[in-house]
């Protein structure tokens, strides 16, 4: 398996989730995001890592729940690009769960780990 880490591919990818997250908190909604939460920008692996990344898009795409790594509560980026309404697209990639090293991306409660 490969390992989580950031490249410049993910903090690519991480800048664009994280200005999508921000411009729903510009438009009012209320921003729930950890410090380190794969849709907050910064220097950090879950806004740098293309798996944590790619699943975490793949979750809001197709409204699974997407959990924080630092709480057991759905992830903060997630609530606020997830719509209740409209088509549920299916991505057309794998998402990467139950590595140890790779806890951003799993999609279940962290309780049930």
């Amino acid at each position: 398996m490969r390992k989580n880490v950031t490249t410049p591919e993910g903090k690519e990818l991480g800048t664009h989730l994280a200005r999508f997250a921000d411009v729903e908190v510009a438009r009012g909604e209320i921003d729930r995001r950890c410090s380190t939460c794969a849709f907050r920008a910064g220097d950090h692996l879950a806004n740098g890592s293309v798996e944590t990344l790619m699943t975490a898009l793949k979750c809001v795409m197709e409204r699974e729940v997407f959990w924080c790594h630092e709480h057991p509560l759905p992830c903060g980026g997630w609530i606020l690009l997830r719509h209740e309404q409209g088509n549920i697209v299916k991505a057309p990639w794998d998402s990467i769960d139950g590595a140890d090293e790779l806890p951003a991306i799993v999609k279940k409660p962290p309780e049930d780990r």
